[in-house]
């Protein structure tokens, strides 16, 4: 099957997926990854190295959430924020 003309995946699609199995289920693999996304395994290797960096990315995005928070704000304060 030809590759379409407007990508469908990206990085950022596949780790929000993935962190939203991760909290729905408590886990993800890369075959149910796929599955989700409707596309093949190897479709998602094109984006990602596999799970490791899934979960690297997943970090990304996580950490992103506490980017708005000083450099001077204690940590307690920052994670409740």
């Amino acid at each position: 099957m030809p590759r379409p003309s407007q990508p469908i995946l990206s990085r950022e699609l596949i780790c929000r997926t993935a962190l939203n199995l991760l909290d729905r289920t408590g886990r993800f693999t890369v075959p149910e990854l796929a599955q989700k996304l409707g596309v093949s395994v190897s479709s998602l290797y094109h984006h990602v190295a596999g799970r490791a960096e899934s979960g690297e990315g997943i970090r990304g995005l996580l950490a992103g959430r506490f980017t708005s928070i000083g450099d001077d704000t204690p940590w307690a304060a920052g994670v409740a924020a």
